[in-house]
């Protein structure tokens, strides 16, 4: 819009200097002597004329005389006519997808909620569910994970590879293992979010995923009852090894 303004602006100016600024012109009728003014007067008085058309306002003060200057300004509006209907558009379609995504997602979180009152679950964790739900959207897990979706399994893989591999070099177990192998386990690679006093997995539980904490930690707790045996993170990340197993 403000690129718009100032060529129009200049070119409205011209076509006055065209003329000789004689008494056909929009110079000799509403500004007199404007030709004469400092450089800075001149675009100033002929930028306003072209805000005050680009804003519809349209005060009078400065208006077209000649032909010249009324045909360039039909154009100037039907220019400034189609770049508003473009930026509108595009607004309303920015903003209709918005409210349409968010929709969708207070209509998910509705029918959950539904669902856990029509069974009758614990309000505790109806309510522990609800917070994951809405975490887990504001974070945009969600999301990330559908667009990988909808990639071929090459491109799903390398995206793994710049997210992952440098952190799998650090895990002890994974030092001397074939690039072949790392693929195979980046290719199932999920990334999954645990609120606090989520449980991750119950002792005798069949262990078949491998869980790598990449933020916050994880308390392991003695079947049975609330004391803690050990307590997990990224740095000890080497006590992996059959978590579900332990019974003493």
């Amino acid at each position: 819009a403000a690129y718009n303004s100032h060529w129009s602006a200049c070119i409205f100016y011209v076509l006055a200097e065209i003329h000789n600024f004689d008494e056909t012109t929009w110079i000799f009728n509403n500004s007199p002597g404007l030709e004469i003014e400092p450089s800075a007067t001149r675009y100033v008085t002929s930028l306003y004329w072209a805000i005050t058309t680009l804003s519809t306002v349209g005060y009078g003060d400065i208006s077209p005389q000649n032909n010249d200057e009324r045909a360039w300004t039909i154009i100037y509006m039907l220019i400034n006519l189609a770049l508003t209907s473009y930026l509108i558009g595009n607004l309303t379609q920015l903003i209709s997808k918005k409210d349409s995504k968010r929709a969708d997602f207070r209509e998910h979180l509705d029918s959950m909620s539904n669902f856990m009152n029509e069974n009758n679950v614990d309000p505790k964790l109806h309510k522990e569910i609800i917070l994951y739900m809405i975490l887990q959207e504001r974070l945009g897990i969600a999301r990330r994970t559908k667009a990988m979706e909808g990639l071929p399994k090459g491109l799903r893989l390398s995206i793994r590879l710049d997210q992952y591999q440098a952190l799998l070099n650090e895990v002890d177990i994974f030092q001397d293992v074939s690039s072949a192998f790392l693929d195979k386990i980046l290719e199932f690679t999920e990334e999954e979010l645990y609120m606090k006093g989520m449980q991750i997995i119950n002792a005798g539980d069949y262990g078949s995923h491998f869980y790598i904490i990449l933020e916050g930690e994880c308390e392991v707790l003695l079947p049975g009852c609330n004391e803690v045996r050990d307590c997990l993170n990224f740095d000890v990340v080497y006590n992996w090894i059959n978590i579900t197993g332990f019974s003493d």
